[in-house]
């Protein structure tokens, strides 16, 4: 088969690492793979060995006026219908929003699927055509089929967007080790929580600091390392001074050897708004790596095997779940309660060598149920056998 995975770049993030091992496993299995990107599309961080086609095509939803979008959407959607044809494409699949819409907008006989990795309900930063569930409706079951990112997405999708159960099916992302680059003596020690992602508020990364102080107090050795590059380094690095625990956090920036940082972390950390499934969480537990996460809207629980909400520490089969923590934060005020639950539960893995053992081996099974090979056989029932 041609397929077509249509993505506005391939720089660092979740949905373009997705996208990334996804083409790479289907030119394995024989087919032709093909990357159609957004003309502005940003420096690749990802290598792909499928063909990559920069489109002549723009986001179109960045008009303020919905009838502007509509019309630049008319040109796209004429200009994503030639590509599909020239390249003789038998089955599309896209990632992010605005390719979303585009191919379900696009189909005109080949198979079409659409993959949602956020909680769409929830993005309340969102503005336009993309979060406004009347065309989110009208759009997106224009698809063959929806690919949700986990359950969560799912429900969120058929309960609150309207959108029929039998359109909408439940793929993870893919749970695998990468290659280690670097062979530096690791610096950091024996209790390294390891956070990786964007610097930026979505991700709350200013909550991991918060708690990780409070941990720090308690295991004075302790240290954090921030993977990722983001808006808000410079306000995190002063925060970091401001608590004083500055000799104790790593700014380590974006880096393509994340392995590095993963294979010596005695604990994973996330603190998301929202995540619809998280890559970095489930990379993580590839390697062993016990993992600690707020109770986010989306998969964050599902992963770790959440059975209750909770307002305290949860000690789940395949991680520890901390409750939710939501709101902005002022520089001076004492930790909020979920903060210095989530810096109870760093201790908790820090110190305690038995329960670092437990999940140790929990995440090792959790991460073999979101294996390369189960996780393609959805995929590829979708694509040759799904209707």
């Amino acid at each position: 088969m041609n397929i077509a995975i249509l993505i506005p770049s391939l720089g660092a993030g979740g949905a373009e690492r997705a996208a990334s091992v996804i083409g790479d496993n289907l030119i394995n299995e024989g087919h032709n793979v093909y990357y159609f990107l957004f003309v502005s599309s940003e420096r690749r961080f990802y290598k792909v060995r499928g063909e990559v086609i920069n489109s002549h095509i723009f986001s179109p939803f960045s008009c303020e006026k919905t009838i502007d979008c509509i019309r630049e959407i008319i040109y796209a959607r004429a200009e994503l219908i030639c590509l599909k044809r020239k390249y003789k494409i038998d089955a599309a699949i896209s990632f992010m929003e605005e390719w979303n819409y585009l191919n379900a907008l696009s189909k005109d006989g080949r198979k079409t699927l659409v993959s949602v990795r956020t909680v769409l309900t929830e993005r309340k930063e969102g503005k336009g055509m993309l979060y406004e569930r009347f065309w989110q409706k009208l759009i997106l079951s224009r698809a063959d089929k929806i690919v949700a990112v986990s359950d969560y997405v799912r429900n969120d999708i058929c309960n609150n967007c309207g959108i029929k159960r039998k359109k909408v099916v439940s793929i993870p992302n893919i749970s695998q080790k990468r290659e280690i680059i670097s062979d530096k003596k690791w610096e950091y020690g024996r209790k390294t929580i390891v956070t990786v992602g964007r610097l930026e508020q979505i991700k709350q990364p200013d909550r991991v600091i918060r708690a990780f102080s409070y941990a720090l107090k308690k295991v004075e050795d302790a240290k954090l390392c921030m993977v990722g590059e983001g808006r808000l380094k410079n306000s995190l690095v002063d925060l970091c001074n401001e608590l004083g625990i500055s000799d104790s956090v790593v700014f380590v920036g974006s880096t393509n050897d994340v392995s590095y940082y993963l294979k010596y972390a005695r604990a994973f950390v996330m603190t998301s708004k929202l995540e619809g499934f998280p890559n970095a969480m489930v990379e993580a537990m590839a390697y062993g790596v016990p993992v600690i996460t707020t109770d986010s809207p989306g998969g964050c629980g599902e992963i770790v095997g959440k059975e209750k909400s909770s307002d305290d520490i949860q000690y789940c089969r395949y991680g520890i779940l901390t409750p939710y923590i939501i709101g902005d934060i002022k520089r001076n005020e004492a930790l909020e309660k979920e903060e210095q639950l989530l810096g109870e539960a760093m201790v908790g893995i820090l110190n305690d060598d038995d329960m670092y053992s437990r999940y140790s081996k929990a995440s090792i099974q959790r991460a073999d149920i979101y294996s390369l090979k189960n996780v393609m056989a959805l995929w590829d029932k979708e694509l040759i056998t799904g209707k």
